[in-house]
């Protein structure tokens, strides 16, 4: 049995990533993207970080492309007004964002992948690449287990640089690394024996004798507490970023969040498009469905 074999291999179906297999499938090049999750969109449908941009600066959009389109559509479809790119806040940045329905984005990445002719593997990891005399041999790993395929070219949109890791090349790393979310993390307690309520009223009478900053331990007023539940991992270390995400928030529950979800924190709720989505309607949900890039050319 012959290996199959493609021009272009797109590695993280992350906002990058699917943009990256449009394109190549659009300018003719057969194309295969590899996701681990079952579902395009990376932060945008994974994470609950489900507001692109920013498309626009000095009163006008400077930005369009793949990304617009995907965007522009995803709006369309929802009903929802596209924005008005004379309106910029750039005190409050975050404002600029265009909130988007994040199943309905996910549901129409796939037919622009299926539309640009781009071969969609979800549920695999890439295990190996080898640079061979024309190509790349590439070993993935997915629910049936090991198998290979050969690409020309590879584009890594992991977000990590896992295939330029892989591939042997050199990459860096800043130390120390920006923190997901946390800004700093204890050590040295049991996190059961605090007491939260006093530790905030603590840090809040800090604050207003102007000992500390409310940015100090977040990135807003008001106490943000996550340096407290756990330390901080990078995404180079697979078994402590696991760990920190499967945890998540140990103590922060949702009121709304369904008593299978409770335990693994806000993690969980940020993972689960269906969940999330659900939170957002005040409704209940089964955990259903759980729910940026270098480049290494030859």
């Amino acid at each position: 049995m012959s290996m199959e074999t493609f021009d272009v291999m797109v590695i993280g179906a992350g906002a990058a990533g699917l943009c990256a297999a449009v394109q190549a499938g659009r300018a003719g090049a057969k194309t295969i993207l590899v996701e681990k999750n079952g579902i395009c969109g990376g932060t945008i449908t994974m994470s609950g970080v489900n507001y692109p941009g920013i498309f626009q600066a000095w009163g006008r959009q400077v930005i369009g492309g793949i990304g617009w389109e995907l965007v522009q559509k995803t709006l369309e479809e929802a009903g929802w007004p596209l924005p008005d790119f004379r309106e910029f806040d750039a005190e409050h940045h975050w404002r600029n964002q265009i909130r988007i329905d994040a199943v309905l984005f996910a549901a129409l990445a796939d037919r622009m992948l299926a539309d640009a002719g781009v071969d969609v593997r979800f549920h695999t990891m890439l295990a190996a690449l080898k640079e061979e005399d024309d190509d790349w041999r590439v070993t993935l790993c997915g629910k049936d287990g090991l198998y290979e395929v050969r690409a020309r070219e590879i584009v890594d949109c992991t977000g990590d640089a896992n295939a330029v890791h892989m591939a042997g090349y050199e990459y860096r790393q800043s130390n120390p690394c920006q923190p997901a979310t946390y800004s700093v993390y204890a050590v040295g307690y049991d996190f059961e024996k605090l007491d939260v309520k006093a530790i905030r009223a603590a840090f809040e009478q800090a604050v207003a004798r102007g000992e500390v900053k409310s940015e100090d331990v977040g990135w807003g007023e008001g106490f943000i507490g996550n340096f407290l539940y756990g330390k901080a991992a990078t995404a180079t270390m697979s078994a402590a970023s696991t760990h920190a995400t499967v945890r998540g928030a140990p103590g922060w529950k949702s009121p709304a969040a369904p008593q299978c979800c409770e335990s693994t924190g806000f993690s969980a709720v940020r993972r689960g498009w269906k969940i999330w989505s659900s939170f957002r309607r005040g409704e209940s949900a089964a955990c259903a469905r759980p729910g940026s890039s270098s480049a290494t050319r030859r």
